[in-house]
């Protein structure tokens, strides 16, 4: 493109902090290695890798330079475990730096139980959205979502203030699997057909980038990723097992209980909401629950509820606090973060491997 004004949205290598997760010496370093099943990982001494393996880097000492003044050490040799989110910083006096990422951008599912993700960014209402047809805008994503509808959408009132009408305008890929909205309050891009980070956020960095220098916001409200899996015994083989074969106890409630016929419990979820951290939070929905399909018949579509009850696991990351444009790239990188980890904690590792775990 003519000016990639978010470039580096789809290329998590630019942005971030990783976390450290083991710190010490070798053989404590390797014990808690092994107890993270679903991470790959080698540890090669003296293999020098690229930074989007996850492999070890030998870093001499003559560079600590490039990791931060903290990581000094009197050792010959300090390893770090580098994922393709480059760290900025490590505070640890010494011993051995490992870096694990839990970005599920090491693999891919084969069976992937998303049927949803989402992400919009919320700013303040820009009035010429709403009152005029985005040409300019559609010009620059014509190519990708060639196209175009206009939804009247109708919102409630709020504090007794009558309903308010709203433009949605959606731009939608050729094969139908992707769907770029445009109002005069927020962007967002959605899709049925996630397969992973990289492909689905460089389908955004394009269109948000324009949009941004044509609209020219000052900052964003909330920027938001939504992950909604609903998990399918069926799918994955799987006909017969408990719920809490699969999930981990804290989202599961009364289904815990080997003793509780599933078939006996006609509601329970967990529905969560927490800070992550200083920047973002968590809502979290999960529970068995029925999906919904649009069947389309000629001109008409029509809502069929398929008969299979599966567990929904359904999470909306997002930002805490306004975001600047030039900080867009890394909150999303972080946020994508925060979503992987919560779901990789959220699983046991006979979901994972039913998956099909493909590692990139």
């Amino acid at each position: 493109p003519a000016e990639k004004v978010l470039q580096g949205i789809g290329h998590p290598a630019l942005f971030g902090r990783e976390n450290v997760h083991a710190v010490g010496n070798r053989a404590d370093v390797l014990q808690r290695i092994h107890r993270m099943p679903n991470q790959l990982v080698r540890c090669v001494e003296g293999q020098v890798c690229k930074s989007d393996d996850l492999q070890p880097r030998i870093v001499r000492s003559d560079e600590s330079d490039r990791i931060s003044a903290s990581s000094r050490t009197n050792a010959d040799l300090t390893i770090v475990f580098l994922s393709s989110i480059i760290y900025n910083q490590m505070q640890h006096d010494g011993g051995i730096y490992v870096m694990i990422s839990s970005d599920n951008r090491r693999y891919a599912y084969g069976k992937s139980q998303l049927i949803e993700v989402i992400c919009q960014l919320r700013f303040p209402t820009i009035l010429s959205i709403d009152t005029r047809e985005p040409a300019d805008f559609q010009e620059t994503v014509r190519a990708a979502f060639p196209r175009y509808q206009c939804q009247v959408e109708k919102l409630p009132g709020v504090n007794g203030a009558p309903a308010r009408t709203v433009n949605n305008h959606t731009f939608i890929s050729e094969d139908g699997g992707y769907k770029l909205s445009l109002t005069k309050d927020f962007i967002a891009l959605s899709t049925m057909r996630y397969t992973h980070w990289e492909d689905f956020a460089a389908r955004l960095d394009e269109p948000l980038g324009q949009f941004i220098k044509i609209y020219r916001p000052n900052c964003f409200d909330r920027v938001g990723l939504r992950f909604v899996n609903a998990i399918s015994r069926e799918q994955l083989g799987l006909t017969g097992r408990r719920w809490n074969d699969l999930l981990q106890p804290p989202y599961l409630g009364i289904l815990d209980e080997d003793g509780v016929d599933e078939a006996s419990v006609a509601k329970c979820s967990v529905d969560v909401e927490r800070k992550l951290d200083a920047l973002a939070a968590l809502k979290l929905h999960a529970g068995p629950g029925f999906v919904q399909r649009n069947i389309r018949s000629g001109n008409q579509v029509q809502q069929v509820q398929e008969k299979e009850v599966r567990f929904i696991f359904d999470q909306d990351v997002y930002s805490t606090g306004k975001v600047k444009v030039a900080a867009v790239a890394e909150t999303l990188n972080a946020l994508h973060a925060h979503s992987d980890s919560v779901f990789s904690d959220a699983i046991t590792t006979v979901l994972h491997d039913a998956m099909e775990p493909e590692y990139l």
